[in-house]
């Protein structure tokens, strides 16, 4: 088959993931969703690029949160290394100006997080469309960062700066520590805190950073924490329990109550038992796929999945999902211009959509090695005009679309755990 410069193949993986070594709260969490999503983002795919799994897509809600969340994590390391115990301190205002301000700290992660687009062969045609999405967001995020900052509170001590530079040496002294990586050697789950604040007086306090809205799964994941900082002999040999545990969202501070033993060998045991189903779930080749009308249009490895591709319509058009953002499977017919072609359509997650279709391409640079026969898989897209014959799509630089290798399988031997 004829090759096509940039333009990425949705084929299976080149090799199946393993089981992982350490379950982390995400991990579970997406696998517990759809094992199948969870195993293709964490594939091989030989030849696509040197990065480990599916390159990742761009998703501006999730983009927003890292950008706002690395922000708060520089901020705040700032501050506490210069003893400021929040955001109102006196001399607060002078770290801050030294480090730029808000849109200065902001405006740096944007441009690391665009830097790596070079590396993904996935969003190299989208970088600029990118760049300016996320320059559009930046008074969002600027509010979301100055919010978050007005509720976060530093333990303020002299010693505190040996705690923020000597993390990764073993045990927590007193002091702040960020991004502090906990692990239960037992259970194998591991999992990285945002903050871990520990007093002379002896409270130890465990803070998660979040920057969009409450879910009723961050009580869960903080619980974790605190389970992994008590099994945890490298950071807490000591064995103390944390006696504080606090979810920051941008414009409130919410207390957790903090588990006792009880709680805690409770929450092990369950932790347990689902470590065995998921484990199970992902020695699969292929792992279940979940297909669900509320989930899948979200995925961003569907374009990957065969069971996506071929599922009834009652299941993908339930609740209507698909009627203004369509993914759809075309067979290429012939050329009828230079920049667009007549196609078939094989598969849509819209009802009544078009037999035939033309395909107008306002990107030429995925026009090179395109021919008839070829099968693409294009994703959230619309009919522009439904009232000419044939009804157009136009592909743009910020459509996604894959090409189908022919006789796609998704055979393979099943792997062990």
């Amino acid at each position: 088959m004829t090759e096509t410069p940039n333009l990425l193949i949705a084929a299976p993986p080149s090799e199946w993931a393993s089981c992982p070594a350490w379950m982390t709260f995400s991990l579970a969490r997406d696998t517990e969703q759809c094992p199948r999503r969870e195993s293709l983002r964490r594939s091989e795919y030989k030849g696509i690029w040197q990065g480990h799994g599916y390159p990742p897509g761009f998703s501006a809600a999730g983009t927003r949160g890292m950008i706002v969340h690395a922000s708060l994590r520089h901020i705040a390391k700032e501050l506490a290394h210069e003893g400021c115990e929040t955001i109102n301190d006196p001399h607060a205002f002078e770290v801050l100006k030294r480090m730029g301000g808000y849109s200065a700290v902001l405006g740096a992660e944007i441009q690391h997080r665009i830097s790596r687009c070079d590396g993904n062969p996935r969003l190299q045609r989208e970088k600029l469309a990118i760049q300016q999405r996320l320059e559009r967001l930046l008074p969002e995020m600027r509010l979301s960062l100055q919010n978050l900052l007005r509720y976060t509170h530093l333990e303020a001590d002299d010693e505190r700066a040996m705690g923020l530079h000597h993390v990764s040496l073993g045990e927590l002294h007193h002091g702040c520590y960020f991004e502090v990586e906990l692990r239960h050697p037992g259970l194998h789950w591991k999992g990285f805190a945002d903050l871990v604040e520990l007093t002379a007086a002896g409270d130890i306090t465990i803070v998660d950073f979040k920057t969009g809205q409450p879910k009723q799964t961050d009580e869960r994941q903080l619980l974790l924490y605190a389970l992994l900082w008590a099994r945890d002999y490298v950071r807490n040999p000591k064995k103390r329990l944390a006696t504080k545990l606090i979810l920051q969202y941008p414009g409130e501070s919410k207390p957790v109550t903090a588990p006792d033993s009880a709680v805690l060998a409770g929450l092990e045991k369950e932790l347990e038992g689902r470590s065995s189903t998921i484990r199970n779930a992902l020695k699969m080749i292929p792992p279940v796929a979940n297909i669900r009308s509320d989930t899948c249009p979200f995925c961003d490895v569907r374009h990957l999945c065969a069971a996506y591709w071929s599922a009834t319509s009652e299941v993908l058009h339930e609740n209507g999902v698909g009627a203004y953002a369509i993914d759809c499977e075309i067979a290429l017919q012939n050329q009828i211009a230079y920049s667009t072609w007549k196609a078939k359509s094989l598969f849509a997650t819209a009802p009544r959509f078009p037999k035939t279709l033309a395909v107008h391409f306002s990107d030429p640079t995925v026009l090179e090695g395109l021919q008839g026969g070829d099968h693409l898989r294009i994703m959230q897209t619309a009919i522009e005009n439904a009232e000419s014959e044939p009804p157009i799509i136009t592909v743009r630089p910020t459509t996604e679309m894959f090409k189908v290798l022919p006789n796609e399988q998704n055979e393979s031997l099943a792997c062990t755990c």
